[in-house]
């Protein structure tokens, strides 16, 4: 039984005064386990901060004023195109305790990108992962049409394949260079991690595409971290349903004594 449904159960009952302090207390058992805590959020309209190593942003093309953190690539300028690097990393730091982080971001997939294309400088990637860890993903996209991607689940995809939006953005096949089936896909992405230091590295990038950023490259927005608290055991869920209903059943035979 979930704890919404729980609470529903207790607000119902403390109806009788009787009973009102017990639903208190059981509040305070179901209350607290498995609480969030919004610590971070960027959506880069605004100043890029210190916690971030790379501080470029680029507004998209398409007439939105939309604001990200990048572009990012592996070559870092050709045509007039630069890319600050080949990736960033979030460096946040006296985090609240805590049991886990859920991060989530907007990762933009623009140009020429080119998945699992065999006989090229493919794959062309890009991996996650926090404090050094292995990657939480590390997985390939695709925009252009024939070619596979392993996002999301792993299996050859076709371009596009789990994408929030497609051709949002405002590049164009002029700024790619050629014509795709896609010139920009927009993924949001969710991870949700065991940590519980107060400091977290996020690291965004590597492996990333092979071709000059005018070519190939990806950016990030709307990036939120959230705390997790820790999460009660089975054996800790079973001793708070039995004070719970000790306390229930105590409560309800003071009302039977009242109503008497």
């Amino acid at each position: 039984m979930c704890n919404k449904t729980l609470r529903t159960i207790l607000m119902t009952i403390s109806r009788s005064y009787a009973v009102r302090r017990v639903g208190v207390v059981l509040g305070l058992f179901i209350g607290a386990p498995g609480a969030f805590g919004a610590i971070y959020s960027n959506d880069f309209e605004g100043t890029v901060g210190s916690e971030w190593s790379t501080n470029q942003v680029t507004t998209a093309p398409g007439g939105t004023g939309t604001r990200f953190l990048g572009r990012f690539g592996n070559i870092p300028c050709i045509g007039g195109v630069c890319c600050p690097a080949s990736g960033s990393t979030l460096t946040l730091t006296n985090l609240p305790p805590h049991q886990g982080l859920t991060i989530e971001f907007d990762l933009y997939i623009i140009c020429t990108w080119d998945g699992n294309a065999p006989g090229g400088p493919e794959p062309d990637k890009f991996a996650f992962s926090v404090d050094g860890q292995p990657p939480v993903i590390n997985t390939t996209f695709a925009n252009t049409l024939g070619n596979t991607q392993y996002y999301p689940d792993g299996s050859l995809n076709p371009p596009g394949t789990g994408a929030a939006a497609a051709n949002t953005l405002g590049y164009t096949a002029a700024m790619c260079g050629h014509p795709h089936y896609i010139e920009d896909a927009t993924y949001h992405l969710s991870f949700t991690v065991a940590h519980s230091g107060s400091q977290a590295v996020f690291q965004f990038g590597g492996g990333g595409p092979n071709q000059y950023c005018n070519d190939e490259s990806w950016g990030l927005d709307n990036v939120s971290v959230t705390t997790i608290d820790a999460i009660p055991t089975v054996s800790e869920w079973g001793m708070m349903a039995m004070a719970g209903l000790v306390l229930l059943a105590g409560g309800v035979v003071i009302a039977r004594r009242r109503v008497a």
